[in-house]
């Protein structure tokens, strides 16, 4: 048999046995068992994910969101929050960024309350972005003292071109309206 089709067959294995470790992780913290979510994790950490970056930066990823849901039902948030926060180049390599940020905005909530959240969003068109690196942008939240950091492609912005007619392109700019109204965590807090 073809080496490469081994490999690929031991790669997609592998991945389909993380997967189903990472479902029946989740489904131990919904039920509230902990420890036994936790020892899952010790054995997705010491699991060699192959050779592909993007199923590596996922699975990674999907670790990271697990630890910090125990955390969230540990009632430890600054923990979950700090967990979120180093989830950073993964966004760029296969890791949903977008749920990073909503659940961060829902650790949010549960550490300050909702309506202390949102009316630290009051004057959206006022906060002013930060671009940090690799899509990553950050926001200061003066009323919690936290700095929101936050995964955006940026946002469109039609341009009539003189030969073609309307264009789209990404735009990014200072403004968190603009930066962020398209993104799932924006939902939340709009």
């Amino acid at each position: 048999m073809n080496k490469t089709l081994i490999l690929l067959l031991i790669f997609i294995s592998n991945l389909s046995f993380s997967q189903s470790l990472l479902d029946m992780t989740e489904k131990e913290i919904e039920k509230g068992n902990l420890e036994r979510a936790k020892k899952q994790i010790i054995i997705l950490k010491n699991k060699d994910f192959g050779f592909c970056g993007n199923g590596q930066a996922k699975i990674k990823g999907e670790i990271s969101f697990l630890e910090s849901k125990i955390a969230i039902k540990e009632k430890d948030y600054d923990k979950s929050l700090k967990i979120l926060s180093l989830i950073k180049e993964e966004c760029l390599f296969g890791n949903n960024c977008e749920k990073r940020d909503s659940l961060k905005i829902e650790t949010l909530f549960l550490k300050y309350g909702e309506k202390k959240v949102i009316s630290s969003f009051k004057n959206k068109e006022k906060l002013k972005v930060i671009n940090l690196k690799h899509f990553q942008y950050q926001v200061y939240l003066k009323s919690i003292n936290y700095n929101l950091t936050f995964f955006s492609n940026g946002y469109k912005k039609d341009y009539e071109h003189p030969k073609y007619g309307t264009q789209s392109r990404m735009e990014s700019n200072d403004n968190f309206v603009d930066m962020c109204k398209g993104l799932k965590f924006y939902k939340l807090i709009d």
